[in-house]
């Protein structure tokens, strides 16, 4: 490739390895323009891929993000979302990035799930028989509360432990308003006595509470 016909010296701006005797080399100069335009539209195709403002980053999981059979939903609401958006804009995320950034989380919210529920699975034994009735009576007693109270409390009732212990206090508010099982003195020793439907139906919150513990005594 010829040369560029040269002045006297070379620039001061233009290194030693891209000048000889005839001038500018343009056989060593041509890769680094060819890179530095690649380089250019690379830079602005990514630009073009950034949204205009943080909130234009779509809650898009890449493909492969969630496992076979789960599933994962974003709260729109989220700060940490929105905050993430924000970060994200600052640093000139495409929506891809921010994509794979959002599915480590998913997958994170998921392997979190999926031990929560192992855990339940695991203390569910622990209540007996009827733990899935006592777990509900629980949850029953506990929307009574003011609903910030309810719903803390609620979502985090899993163990065997915390059952019992709003059975136990659940027994106790109960015990102060004199209020006990019906079923007309049947009773028995060490096992819940067996209400009719209508008997069931008629119980407050916390006589089906202590009934559900009572029949899962019973069967230990």
């Amino acid at each position: 490739m010829p040369s560029i016909p040269s002045p006297a010296a070379r620039p001061d701006w233009l290194d030693e390895g891209y000048w000889g005797e005839s001038g500018v080399k343009l056989d060593a100069l041509k890769p680094v323009l060819d890179e530095h335009k690649a380089l250019t539209a690379a830079q602005a195709e990514r630009a073009r891929a950034i949204p205009e403002k943080p909130d234009g980053y779509k809650l898009e999981l890449p493909q492969g993000a969630v496992p076979e059979g789960a599933t994962f939903e974003f709260d729109e609401q989220s700060p940490l979302l929105q905050n993430a958006r924000k970060v994200a804009h600052e640093m000139g995320l495409p929506q891809a990035e921010f994509s794979r950034l959002l599915g480590l989380y998913a997958q994170d919210k998921i392997a979190e799930d999926a031990k929560l529920q192992a855990d339940i699975a695991a203390e569910k034994p622990k209540l007996g028989a009827n733990a899935n009735a006592r777990i509900d009576a629980v949850k029953t007693f506990l929307a009574t509360a003011p609903k910030h109270i309810a719903e803390q409390a609620q979502a985090n009732l899993f163990a065997a432990w915390q059952v019992e212990a709003w059975e136990w206090a659940a027994s106790k508010i109960s015990s102060q308003g004199g209020a006990g099982l019906p079923g007309g003195g049947r009773d028995v020793p060490g096992k819940a006595a067996e209400p009719s439907d209508e008997e069931y139906a008629a119980m407050s919150t916390t006589q089906k509470m202590d009934y559900a513990r009572r029949a899962a005594a019973g069967k230990r």
